[in-house]
């Protein structure tokens, strides 16, 4: 008897739901990724931003504007080259719009902290300021015993400068690899 006929009187089969088919696209694996964001960095370089390089690559995979959009029909031979370069600019995008935001936080913070009356109205700009750059609860409660030691304007507005000038650094790398992209996805499209 054949394993697949039903029996006599059984319900009938529910027809298998719908799937829909895999798009290595949309889950490039992390060392094809690796592959394509190193693609043409000289090998110094590629040591030298291989943590900016894993940060990208971390953040391609994960939610942003369009990660599950399918990429236009002409695009398809060059899909995942094609969606690293929209990440790239969105990233782009948002870290300009982070380097302007962070360059207005200090302007305010130093007119702030420069028109406190008293020490204590001072030291809150500073603690509040030290939050904005990020700090999380330990960090904020030894920077509370730091105010008592070390801790002033001058470390703080280090502490701003030296996250501008990661930013800055990724700002560049992000613009070169989209320069880089774009060339490739034009010579690979005008080949077709």
């Amino acid at each position: 008897m054949n394993a697949s006929a039903k029996p006599p009187g059984a319900p009938p089969r529910r027809p298998s739901r719908w799937r829909e088919p895999q798009k290595p696209w949309l889950k490039p694996d992390a060392a094809t990724l690796r592959h394509i964001l190193r693609a043409g960095l000289p090998p110094v370089l590629a040591r030298a931003y291989q943590g900016l390089l894993e940060q990208l690559a971390s953040d391609f995979r994960r939610d942003w504007p369009g990660v599950r959009d399918d990429p236009p029909d002409w695009a398809l031979p060059v899909a995942i080259h094609y969606r690293l370069f929209l990440f790239l600019s969105h990233d782009l995008e948002q870290q300009s719009t982070r380097l302007i935001e962070l360059r207005r936080w200090q302007t305010a913070y130093g007119q702030r902290y420069s028109q406190a009356v008293t020490e204590a109205e001072r030291q809150h700009h500073l603690l509040e300021f030290a939050h904005y750059l990020g700090a999380n609860w330990r960090q904020q409660a030894a920077d509370r015993r730091a105010l008592q030691r070390w801790l002033d304007y001058d470390a703080i507005v280090e502490r701003c400068q030296r996250r501008r000038a990661a930013g800055d650094q990724r700002l560049a790398l992000v613009l070169e690899r989209l320069g880089f992209l774009s060339a490739g996805l034009l010579k690979q499209l005008r080949g077709q």
